[in-house]
Parts: structure tokens; C-alpha cells; sequence
């Protein structure tokens, strides 16, 4: 994913002497200021997937000494949050807003997420879950960049497809890409690896495919319909499950500094002011501190 321009944390093999002992460890940056520096991206918010709600539900649900996980449960209350994952970028007036624009559009939809999601979707889809989603927020084009993480290659499904692979077969520019990814990958490997013909192959076939898509980044247009009100956008998860009591969202108002939270009235289905909220805690709720309700 990197070859073909997202961005994606730096990981690779180290040494390290640890209590008079030597061992190799890997090293995995955090997708954070550093990270957006390091690969020339402006100051921007990177969003995630807030989990803190989901977990609170399954918790609830699991009934018993059975303890189920309803991992496969068609019903499983997600709620479609997602946060501000670098605190630091959220300083001023302004950050606060463009972090809410951030985590309003949800889920987040553009043609980078629809280029990134089409090369990933059969070795790697595991990073496609929407709990598993990473993104930076350009604020200029608003637009969300995918950040490739978790993606639990299918090792088997590699080595399915890649039984006739010839290298010779496929084109001189797809080689050049492939003799760029051997080098790095011998590099962050303390050259001590290089890439076996598996990985030469899907990398063949995914800048085969990253070719035809013929995605340009100056292309890229801005999306429409982001909106600041929470409350418009919230799908109720809990409609029509016997389940007793309803998720708290948040109504956030940036120029009137108000924060409302809000509860789901089930006669007039509608969501309803509970209580106020400290504006102050306004950045403990972006990035996802604040605590999940049951």
C-alpha cells in the first residue's frame, strides 16, 4: 500500500540488547504527528474507530455463565463513532471544528477509500472492518486518506492464487515496482529477508490492479453533506431490540461553546437533551476519553 501511495506506520526488524541478551524485536510506528511528518502530510486530525461503545454493549449482552461473544451476532449493536486519535492536533477554535467535521461524516465515504478498499479486499480485508479503520482528515479537500493497519494478510489465499506465478510474465514497470519493495522489505528485515514468490506475486497483482483502477489523487473532489450536528447523523442501533435504555449521544455546538447529552425518547422517537456538558470537555471527547454508557 505504501508503493502505491497510502500512507502506512514504518515497521521493521530491530536489534536489542535487552538485560545482557540479544534479540531481534520489531519496531511499529504509531500513526501519529511523527508519522504525518514523516510521509509530508500537513497537520491534520487522524480519526479511528471509537470501540469504547461497542465493547460496552457486547459486555452487556453476554448472559449468564455462557458468556457468549457475539462476534457473529447479525444484531450486534456497533455504533457508528469514530475519534480523534492525535490529541495534539486539537489546540484552538478552529482544530475543535475541523476535528467535528472529522467524526461527522459517518462512516467516512470518498474515492481514496473506494480505490484503497478495492486493492485490499481480498489478501487483506481484515483491516476493512470498521472497527479496524484508521484514517487522516484533509480538511482542505475533505477528504479521508485511508491508513493501511491490521490487515491480516490471508497467507493461504496468497499461496492458492500464486501456484503458476511467473515473474517473467508480468510488464517492466510492475518488475521495477516489485525490485523497490524487495529492497525495502531486505532493508526493514536487517537483510536478513527478501520477498519469497508469494509476495511477489499479489505485490504483481496489486500493482496490476492498482494500474487498471488508474486512480489520480488530483482528482479528488470534495465530498459533500458534512455537518457538524451529531444528532442528525446517528443511526439507532437499539430500534426495535428488546433492550432496555438507549446509547448517549452528544449535540455539540461550536459557536454557541454548548454540548448537550442526549437520550432517545422511544414514544416520540426522538433524541431529547438529558443533561449539559463542560464545553471544557470538549477534547476529552474528541479523542475518546469520556466514558462509554451502557
Amino acid at each position: 500500500m505504501e508503493e502505491v501511495g497510502f500512507p502506512v506506520p514504518l515497521r521493521k526488524f530491530i536489534n536489542v540488547n535487552f538485560m545482557g541478551s540479544d534479540h531481534i524485536f520489531i519496531f511499529e510506528e504509531k500513526p501519529e504527528k511523527e508519522f504525518l511528518e514523516s510521509i509530508g502530510f500537513r497537520e491534520a486530525p487522524i480519526i479511528e474507530y471509537d470501540e469504547r461503545q461497542m465493547y460496552a454493549n457486547r459486555e452487556e449482552r453476554m448472559k449468564g455463565n455462557k458468556r457468549i461473544r457475539l462476534w457473529n451476532d447479525r444484531k450486534e449493536l456497533f455504533v457508528e463513532q469514530y475519534k480523534i486519535k492525535n490529541r495534539d492536533f486539537i489546540k484552538n477554535d478552529v482544530s475543535e471544528i475541523i476535528s467535528l467535521k472529522a467524526i461527522s461524516n459517518i462512516p467516512p465515504k470518498s474515492k481514496s477509500i473506494e480505490y484503497f478498499d478495492k486493492l485490499n479486499i481480498r489478501y487483506a480485508a481484515h483491516g476493512l472492518n470498521k472497527h479496524n479503520r484508521k484514517f487522516i482528515y484533509d480538511p482542505i479537500y475533505n477528504d479521508y486518506i485511508p491508513i493501511y493497519f491490521d490487515g491480516n494478510i490471508k497467507a493461504k489465499i496468497m499461496k492458492d492464487d500464486c501456484i503458476n506465478f511467473n515473474i517473467s510474465s508480468v510488464g517492466t514497470e510492475v518488475i521495477k515496482k516489485i525490485n523497490i519493495l524487495d529492497a525495502k522489505f531486505y532493508e526493514r528485515t536487517l537483510k536478513t529477508k527478501n520477498l519469497n514468490k508469494d509476495m511477489k506475486c499479489v505485490a504483481a497483482k496489486i500493482f496490476n490492479e492498482s494500474i487498471k483502477l488508474n486512480f489520480n489523487k488530483s482528482e479528488i473532489k470534495p465530498i459533500k453533506n458534512i455537518i457538524l450536528n451529531q444528532k442528525n447523523n446517528i443511526k439507532n442501533p437499539l430500534e426495535g431490540l428488546k433492550v432496555n435504555g438507549y446509547p448517549n449521544i452528544l449535540d455539540i455546538k461550536p459557536n454557541q461553546k454548548t454540548i448537550y447529552r442526549l437520550k432517545y425518547n422511544d414514544k416520540k422517537k426522538k433524541w431529547l437533551k438529558n443533561e449539559d456538558v463542560d464545553y471544557k470537555k470538549l477534547t476529552n471527547i474528541l479523542v475518546g476519553n469520556d466514558k462509554s454508557i451502557l
